[in-house]
């Protein structure tokens, strides 16, 4: 073992842990082995691709519809209503979810963690 770690007691009183008792924090033996610490960067790379190739689609599928917008609506006053009346609506759902977010987050959290 690393060390040993003094633990509160149940009574308030500092003891030294036992012989054989583990430290709640204690460092692990002996580090984790060569693959598992190998296939754990795999799953982080893959999930990382995953995002970024969502992350692309997303860009090119607006561009898309960003072409096909121009190509329908040109320069006309209609395609600047139909994208302030659009605008609306998702300014205020992000400002309604990112407050339900913060607020909800940590309490959930708290709860679960109990």
């Amino acid at each position: 073992m690393y060390g040993a770690v003094a633990a509160l007691s149940h009574d308030g009183y500092v003891r030294a842990p036992a012989r054989n008792e583990v430290p709640c924090m204690a460092l692990p033996e002996r580090p984790p082995s060569a693959p598992a610490a190998s296939a754990y960067h795999r799953i982080i790379a893959g999930s990382t691709i995953a995002v970024m190739l969502g992350t692309l689609a997303s860009m090119v599928l607006g561009f898309a519809r960003e072409v096909v917008n121009a190509q329908y609506f040109g320069e006309h006053w209609e395609l600047d209503a139909f994208l302030v009346a659009a605008i609306v609506p998702t300014l205020v759902f992000g400002v309604f979810n990112g407050s339900l977010v913060t607020a909800l987050v940590p309490v959930f959290s708290g709860y679960f963690a109990r």
